[in-house]
């Protein structure tokens, strides 16, 4: 016979540990007296503003209060864009040459071979405060 307690027990672990790699990746700093700061990196600005504010927004609504945002930035610190076209390019031609020479055609797709973005391209640092 199956213990209910235990398979209970096992779904609600297996479900928390699948919930937690969802969960957003931004680091809470408690300042005390409902003050907050959230830092958040993504790919994106938008990705990292949204998961910064989902923290803030899960802090808050846990406490039964609102959100107020009192300071805001976003810093771009990925490779430079300049040189990150730079290097696409780059690597289009050298892709292009390398796939002519192996297949002796120009089934060559530009963009191809642009630097992967990374997860922590951008930060977004969020001050706030929560209350009614």
């Amino acid at each position: 016979m199956i213990n209910f307690k235990k398979t209970s027990l096992l779904i609600i672990v297996i479900a928390s540990a699948l919930l937690a790699g969802c969960a957003n990746n931004a680091t809470l700093l408690p300042h005390g007296n409902n003050k907050y700061t959230v830092v958040a990196l993504s790919y994106s600005e938008d990705d990292a503003m949204k998961s910064a504010m989902n923290k803030a927004n899960q802090v808050c609504s846990e406490k039964t209060l609102n959100v107020d945002v009192t300071k805001q930035n976003s810093v771009y610190q990925g490779v430079d864009k300049s040189q990150k076209a730079v290097m696409g390019i780059a690597g289009d031609v050298l892709n292009a040459i390398s796939y002519n020479k192996s297949n002796n055609s120009s089934g060559f797709y530009p963009g191809s071979s642009r630097p992967e973005s990374s997860k922590d391209d951008y930060k977004v640092t969020l001050d706030f405060t929560c209350e009614k």
